[in-house]
């Protein structure tokens, strides 16, 4: 499949892909990453920038994340529908273990595709099974929720950073 000359055909699947990964990220809750990076790397598999995929595709997710999280967060500040306190301490949490685990990556050299193809893997199915098994719960009448001791933040943002 050649991207940068592209007949109606690949166009079509393109679009059909990007309308996938965009309904899996908004009406299933997972993100449109599943779809998007197996297709960022198809896409620069047999051009000049194959070396450097990797660096494409953390930057291709990192910038739509932050788009979308930015958004979010807006919204979410505006319904006044967030906890500034324990926003902030997952996300402290997460920049620590994600730079933490960056490092690691880095110090041992561990850059090994086909051990990140396995993760990604498994993180498919499990997504999948989420996606397949979850259960639909009945919305109830909102109330005012107790959240738990800031501390209790700390693990989802830890999970969340690596």
């Amino acid at each position: 499949m050649d991207f940068f000359h592209p007949d109606i055909w690949n166009l079509m699947l393109i679009l059909a892909l990007g309308f996938a990964g965009g309904f899996m990220a908004g009406m299933l809750g997972v993100g449109g990453g599943i779809v998007f990076i197996p297709l960022f790397q198809e896409m620069v598999k047999h051009h000049a920038v194959e070396s450097d995929k990797v660096a494409y595709i953390l930057t291709n997710s990192l910038l739509i994340v932050f788009a979308v999280g930015i958004t979010s967060s807006i919204k979410q500040y505006k319904l006044k529908n967030t906890n500034l306190q324990a926003s902030l301490v997952t996300g402290v949490a997460a920049i620590v273990s994600s730079l933490a685990l960056s490092f690691i990556l880095q110090h041992f050299h561990i850059n090994d595709p086909r051990l990140f193809r396995y993760i990604f893997a498994a993180v498919l199915v499990l997504t999948a099974i989420r996606m397949l098994y979850g259960q639909v719960k009945k919305k109830e009448p909102a109330e005012d929720v107790a959240l738990p001791p800031l501390r209790q933040f700390v693990p989802a943002g830890l999970t969340a950073g690596v």
